[in-house]
C-alpha cells in the first residue's frame, strides 16, 4: 500500500507555485500603483509639509500684528474723538482766543508726551 498519493503532492506543488506567482503579481501591481500615485502627486502643485508650516507661522504672526495694529488704531481714534470733543467749542470763539487756547493745548500735550 502506498502511504503518499502522488496526485496530492502534485496538487500541493502546483498550488504553492501559483501562490508564489500571485504574490509576485500582487507586488508588481502595488509597485505600479505606487509609481502612478507618486507621479500624480508630483504633477499636482502641492506644497510640502515644511513649506506649509513656514507659511502657517508667517500668517499667524501677520494676524497677531494686524490685531495689535487694530487695537492701536481704535485707541488713537478714541483719543482723537476725545480731543475733538474737547476742542469743538473753539469754533465758536473769536480767532484770537482760539489761538491762545490752541497754544495751551499743544503745551499740555507736549508735557504729557515727555
Amino acid at each position: 500500500m502506498q502511504t503518499q498519493n502522488r496526485f496530492f503532492d502534485d496538487l500541493a506543488r502546483l498550488l504553492g507555485g501559483a501562490a508564489g506567482t500571485l504574490s509576485g503579481i500582487r507586488n508588481e501591481i502595488e509597485g505600479l500603483f505606487r509609481h502612478q500615485f507618486e507621479r500624480l502627486l508630483t504633477n499636482t502643485e502641492l506644497v510640502s509639509r515644511d513649506e506649509f508650516e513656514i507659511l502657517y507661522t508667517l500668517t499667524q504672526t501677520a494676524r497677531s500684528n494686524q490685531e495689535n495694529l487694530e487695537k492701536r488704531l481704535a485707541a488713537l481714534e478714541a483719543r482723537a474723538a476725545a480731543l475733538s470733543r474737547r476742542t469743538s467749542f473753539l469754533r465758536r470763539l473769536p480767532a484770537r482766543r482760539r489761538r491762545t487756547i490752541n497754544k495751551n493745548i499743544i503745551k499740555q500735550y507736549n508735557r504729557k508726551k515727555c
